[in-house]
């Protein structure tokens, strides 16, 4: 009886140190990053972009980032755009998004864009951007409870085809932005 609960006992640690070798062979590391404005000030939008929220984070390693940027808008008689910038506040256009009210009408909306990003190691900001690019007579559109989420994932580790790599300035079409 002692003997087979030795021999039980060594084929148990045989299997955990197989299971930890081929664990270790394949661990994948990640981070998930946020930050929230909540109910503040409501920021007033112009024609040109402006950073209405931003936030920055780190990576040891080289990484993919699931990127989402959303808050709240109130709209009258115009067209707000929004859009992110990545290590700049220049908007990456693929981001951008549009929430029309042009007719004198006056809504509020949630407003939202995302991005799949590669993250080489290093510091990293993203920006929320947002501005009016259509406007009638009496116009605003102010911002409020914007979010930012980055969801990273380290490049490796994960064995499969590579999915799908979009080439900025493309359109879904392959003509220029």
């Amino acid at each position: 009886m002692k003997a087979r609960k030795i021999i039980l006992f060594v084929l148990m640690l045989a299997f955990v140190f197989c299971f930890t070798a081929a664990n270790a062979q394949a661990q994948f590391r990640s981070a998930a990053y946020g930050k929230s404005y909540g109910y503040g000030s409501w920021v007033e939008l112009s024609t040109s972009f402006k950073v209405i929220y931003s936030m920055t984070f780190s990576t040891p390693v080289t990484a993919y980032g699931y990127i989402d940027c959303d808050g709240y808008a109130a709209i009258h008689n115009c067209e707000l755009q929004v859009a992110m910038g990545i290590d700049s506040t220049s908007e990456q256009a693929s981001t951008r998004r549009f929430y029309s009210y042009p007719t004198g009408a006056t809504d509020t909306s949630g407003i939202h864009t995302s991005r799949l990003w590669k993250f080489n190691p290093g510091t990293h900001t993203v920006y929320f951007l947002a501005r009016v690019s259509y406007t009638g007579t009496g116009w605003y559109s102010r911002a409020n409870y914007m979010s930012i989420s980055v969801l990273l994932f380290e490049k490796g580790g994960y064995k499969a085809e590579e999915a799908l790599e979009v080439e900025p300035g493309l359109a879904p079409d392959g003509l220029p932005e």
